[in-house]
């Protein structure tokens, strides 16, 4: 595929060392050889990520308590299962961003959401969904 499409189009995603999700992997060509490899942790992370996150309503009793009802893709929806919060914080090197606390969400028709708030604003995304 390289030699027709071009090496530089021949894509494959490398894991890389980061608590955020939207760096824990990069895209190099496939033809590259790599000469370390990322740790990758055991966590279940959902198969689509949004880049941006996609903002959204949440009703929970408390910030750090479990979601009961969230608004998202037009329609409001009661949550059955709620795991979470797990708080990822960005790299101390970079500083930018805040830290975050993520839910693992079940909606009542069956959708798995990853749902983040963000801990400057208080705001509430979607940051992914599991297929």
């Amino acid at each position: 595929m390289a030699n027709r499409l071009g090496a530089d189009r021949v894509l494959r995603a490398c894991a890389r060392e980061s608590h955020l999700p939207e760096r824990a992997f990069e895209m190099r060509p496939a033809l590259d050889v790599d000469t370390e490899t990322a740790a990758i942790m055991a966590r279940d992370r959902p198969t689509v990520l949004f880049d941006p996150p996609v903002s959204t309503e949440v009703v929970a009793l408390t910030p750090d308590g479990p979601v009961h009802r969230v608004r998202w893709g037009g329609r409001e929806r009661d949550v059955v299962a709620c795991h979470g919060p797990e708080r990822l914080e960005p790299e101390w090197w970079r500083r930018r961003g805040s830290a975050r606390d993520y839910f693992a969400v079940q909606a009542e028709d069956g959708l798995w959401l990853w749902l983040a708030r963000a801990h400057e604003s208080g705001r509430w995304y979607v940051h992914g969904v599991w297929a």
